[in-house]
């Protein structure tokens, strides 16, 4: 199976032109890093937001400065 696979891929690959393999090349590049920042980056930055606004300590009203 995995053999098969990788021969059809191997055949894609193998048809295409330089320029195209040079545009599908920089479009997965672009594809991979649009992966990492909303699977990784985003969640991490958001999460660390929520830790930061809940660890500070609150102010009451009435104290003074």
């Amino acid at each position: 199976m995995k053999a098969e696979i990788g021969r059809t891929l191997s055949e894609f690959w193998e048809q295409r032109t330089p320029r195209e393999k040079t545009i599908l090349m920089w479009g997965g590049l672009a594809l991979a890093l649009v992966i990492v920042y909303l699977v990784l980056w985003v969640p991490a930055y958001e999460d660390r937001e929520r830790l930061r606004t809940r660890s500070r300590p609150r102010c009451s009203t009435g104290s003074p400065r």
